[in-house]
């Protein structure tokens, strides 16, 4: 069960119109920071990858994001942390543009 102090946690994570971008390039993807980069410059305006690793970080203490490594590629892919909130992208994607815009 989630905290109080979580939630404020959590809230203060998505108050960040960068890190509500990252959550919604994400979406149902595993992607690495190069990845989530290029698509962020693709939809939206240049960004360093030490911001974006930054902001990943901040989601991840979070667990708004979860990291593992892709032996394959030999690096790190983020995915959503479903497995702590359960938020469905898809059906908030308006809200979210909304927010971003």
């Amino acid at each position: 069960m989630m905290t109080k102090k979580d939630i404020t946690n959590i809230s203060k994570k998505l108050s960040s119109k960068t890190r509500l971008k990252i959550l919604e390039i994400l979406d149902d993807e595993k992607l690495s920071v190069n990845e989530i980069r290029e698509i962020y410059e693709q939809k939206y305006k240049d960004i360093r990858r030490e911001s974006i690793y930054r902001e990943l970080e901040k989601l991840r203490a979070s667990k708004l994001v979860n990291r593992e490594y892709d032996d394959e590629n030999k690096n790190f892919v983020y995915q959503l942390g479903y497995d702590v909130l359960n938020i469905d992208l898809k059906n908030m994607q308006i809200e979210l543009k909304n927010l971003i815009e």
